[in-house]
Parts: structure tokens; C-alpha cells; sequence
């Protein structure tokens, strides 16, 4: 019932009450993945990034993150400024979710960096993939994978969603 009425809470923007309601949830069964996942994710979204991450944590203890999930990790690391955990969460990412909306927008955020810092507003990106869904094969990136030219076409304003659909197509 907690974790209902957070999720209610969260949808009508009530975000201190949906992170009780969720903790509520989590004070009756502590390892409950989508409570964990909730709460992490509502309070990224109230600036507790330190907080969000324990709970992230929590979360992939449990259960198998989706791309969904990598991809709040990728935003909540970032926050930290803790750069090499971002990259994790960006590499596995990219290496269980190639053709993710999250990956595209991963790459479209490295886009847009890119082209803020050399100062165009038209760029080609070479995105390796291997296209294997064995982990046991995912130390063999330089023996057994191609790269992938994207063009991002970064002017014009697009946002990031904007810019990830392109580059997802």
C-alpha cells in the first residue's frame, strides 16, 4: 500500500511525500526492489544524490538493472562528479542495452559535451559495438567488434531527447 500510494505521489509531483511513502514501504520489507529503485530516483530528483546513489546500490544488490536503471546510475554519478563510476554505468549501458533509448541518450549527452567544447555544431562519432550478448565475451571489444559512424547534427537548439532519437535511428 506504501509503495502505491509513493508511486501516486511521485506522479502528483509530491516528491517529499512520495520519498515517506516509499521509505515507509522499505521500513516493512527492506530488500523490496521497486521501492528502492523509487526512492533513488525520487530523491536524484530533490538533489540528494549522495542518498540516491545508496539506494541505487540497494537496488542492483537485488536485482537486475534494465537500461532504465544504468542510466539514473549514469545521471546520479554525474551529479557526484564521481566520473569513473558514471563511465561504469556508461559502459554496461552501452555493452547490455546497445539500441537502449537510454544509450542514445548517453550518447547524445557526449555529443552535445563534444560540441560545446570544440565549438561545432556538426560532428561524426565512431561508437564501437559487437553486437554479443554473452558476457564471458565482453573482454574481447578489440578482437571481435566494428565500429559505427553516427552523425550528430548538435546546432539548431535540439534537446537531448531530440538529438537521442536521431541518434537512435
Amino acid at each position: 500500500a506504501y509503495l502505491n500510494a509513493g508511486q501516486c505521489a511521485r506522479a502528483d509531483g509530491r516528491l517529499k511525500e512520495a520519498e515517506q511513502y516509499f521509505r515507509q514501504s522499505l521500513a516493512i520489507k527492506p530488500e523490496m526492489p521497486e521501492p528502492l529503485l523509487q526512492l533513488a530516483d525520487v530523491l536524484h530528483h530533490s538533489g540528494s544524490n549522495l542518498q540516491a546513489r545508496a539506494f541505487l546500490q540497494r537496488y542492483t544488490a537485488v536485482a537486475s538493472p534494465p537500461a532504465s536503471v544504468l542510466w539514473l546510475g549514469y545521471r546520479i554519478e554525474t551529479a557526484l562528479g564521481d566520473a569513473s563510476a558514471a563511465q561504469e554505468y556508461g559502459r554496461r549501458l552501452k555493452a547490455d542495452f546497445a539500441l537502449s533509448t537510454e544509450t542514445g541518450l548517453l550518447l547524445a549527452a557526449y555529443a552535445q559535451t563534444l560540441a560545446a567544447f570544440g565549438k561545432v555544431d556538426d560532428l561524426i562519432l565512431s561508437v564501437p559495438f559487437a553486437m554479443r550478448t554473452h558476457r564471458r565475451l565482453e573482454d574481447f571489444v578489440g578482437f571481435v567488434s566494428s565500429s559505427c559512424l553516427l552523425r550528430a547534427r548538435v546546432g539548431g537548439g535540439a534537446g537531448l531527447d531530440a538529438l537521442a532519437l536521431d541518434l537512435n535511428d
